[in-house]
């Protein structure tokens, strides 16, 4: 799940009292201005956007419920078709709102198995790489 604006008050993009100048998301953030370019888009070539993608996706999973690998496909199905139930239902979306917890474009137990396969998959050059990036 994406958090619209995270670390900045509610009223800051809307009343300018910043301006966004990159993203981090390859999706549209609510609340961020149309136009924001994509971290990703402005990579000066496809190794930099490779370990921007592996940097990011941790971020893009969020908060991610998990399950074991021993859980069959068919409860594993319905754990996922309940959990994406859940983040569409009107009384759930009511109480995160009084709560002030946005519930922002969660995705797909599928699409989060589809990052954490790409992290795992990635090269150790690419490792490395991003490694350097952050210090470690």
């Amino acid at each position: 799940m994406a958090i619209a604006a995270r670390g900045a008050a509610p009223d800051w993009i809307s009343n300018r009292k910043v301006n966004p100048v990159i993203s981090f998301a390859p999706v549209q953030i609510p609340g961020l201005p149309p136009g924001v370019p994509f971290a990703g888009d402005l990579a000066p070539s496809q190794e930099a956007k490779e370990v921007l993608n592996l940097l990011m996706n941790a971020d893009a999973l969020g908060r991610p419920f998990v399950v074991s690998k021993q859980v069959p496909a068919d409860r594993l199905a319905i754990l996922r078709t309940a959990f994406d139930a859940t983040t569409k239902d009107a009384q759930f979306l009511a109480e995160t709102e009084k709560l002030d917890l946005p519930v922002v474009g969660p995705i797909s137990g599928l699409e989060a198995e589809q990052l954490v396969a790409s992290i795992y998959a990635a090269s150790p050059r690419l490792i490395a790489r991003a490694q350097a990036i952050v210090g470690k």
